[in-house]
Order: structure tokens, then sequence, then C-alpha cells
């Protein structure tokens, strides 16, 4: 009724209040700051990946690389183990072949083999092979009896007649193999075994028959 009162008296009127303003700044700052909290999001999120395949490369080099270093000290491992096993397998190879088996037999020296066999008192067997035989000769007074052959003990026990305490005595190139069957007829029962470590070309056991310069037979089988 007052307000009425002043319009019909002519007084002064107050322009209505707006809202308008408050409205706009009300909408227009949290717009802005929206629209800038989204392009700061967007922006990191382009940064994180576009940063993002970077580490991963760089990560699997550096995996790759300790892979392939890895992979290098493995290779290099190896390679000295073979060749380190090469060298121990073939040194054990060769003392092997090489090594003498210890037996209960007895031995004796070239001259004294040459001299038994020419007096009768010992068999002197060249257990060599034929193609030996035909290069150097077979001692003079010793009959040559190839050690491969299968009957080899049946040979040998045919030679003296069946008579296993005569006194046999073997030679071959350095008094290895020798050895070896002097070992496996003193097992099959053959009582008096002689070995001569010498051999034809000598061993450290002596020079041997050849350097000795003690005849030889030749032999063409």
């Amino acid at each position: 009724m007052a307000q009425e009162n002043l319009r019909m008296k002519g007084g002064p009127t107050r322009a209505p209040v707006t809202e308008g303003r408050p409205e706009g700044r009300a909408e227009a700052r949290p717009e802005g700051r929206a629209e800038n909290r989204t392009a700061d999001r967007t922006e990191d999120r382009t940064e994180d990946r576009a940063a993002r395949p970077t580490g991963d490369l760089a990560c699997e080099g550096a995996r790759g690389g300790g892979r392939a270093e890895g992979r290098g000290r493995r290779a290099v491992l190896l390679g000295a183990g073979a060749l380190a096993l090469t060298a121990v397998t073939a040194g054990g190879w060769w003392r092997l072949y090489r090594h003498r088996p210890a037996h209960d037999g007895g031995v004796l020296s070239v001259q004294e083999a040459h001299r038994q066999a020419r007096a009768g008192d010992v068999l002197l067997v060249d257990i060599r092979t034929a193609g030996e035989w035909r290069r150097t000769g077979v001692p003079e007074g010793a009959v040559p009896l190839d050690m491969r052959r299968a009957d080899f003990t049946e040979a040998l026990a045919a030679l003296v007649n069946g008579e296993t305490g005569r006194p046999i005595a073997l030679i071959c190139a350095r008094g290895v193999r020798s050895a070896r069957v002097s070992k496996r007829l003193i097992e099959a029962g053959f009582a008096n075994v002689l070995d001569v470590p010498e051999g034809m070309f000598g061993s450290a056991a002596g020079p041997g028959w050849l350097n000795s310069r003690l005849p030889v037979t030749g032999w063409r089988g």
C-alpha cells in the first residue's frame, strides 16, 4: 500500500534490481575455471601419453641391452667351459692311453730279453700289429702274435704247449700295451709273465730295442 501511495503521489521510484550481473559473474567464473581445469587435464594427459612410449621404449631398450649383455656373458662362459672341458678331456684321454697299469709280473731290459730269447730261456712275444712288424721288423728270437686277435690267449697257450708256468716275455712299441697284456695274462692264469717296458722305440724305462741297435728279423707277412 505504501508503494502504491508513492506511485500515485508521483514520488521517485527505484529501478528494479536486476540479477543479470551476479548471474553473469557467477556463471562466467565457474565456466572459465572448468574450461581451464579441463584444458590442464587434457594437456597433462597428452603429455603423459607422449611421455609413456618414450619411457617404455627406454625401459625396453635397457632390458634388451641387459638381456644381450647377459647372453653375451653366458656365451663367453659356455665357450670357456667348452674349451676347458676339451682340454681336460683331451689330456685325460692321452694320459689314459699312455698309462701303464701295474701288474705282478717281472720286467726285463731289452738286452736281457734278447739274451734269454736266444738262449731259449724265455718265449719272447712281439704283440704289436702286422703293419708295425712290417715297418720295423721283429726282434730277433721273438714270435709275432697280434694282441688284437680274439683267440690271443688260446694262441699263446698253444705256443707254450699249455705250460702256463713257462716264462713269457712281452714286447710292444713303448711298453704300454705289453703292461696291459701282462696284467690280462696273469689274471688268466699264466704264472711267469715278464714285461719289456722299453719296447721297440724306448720309454722312461730305457732307450728301447731299436735305439740299442739290437738285431731284428724282417717280416713280410
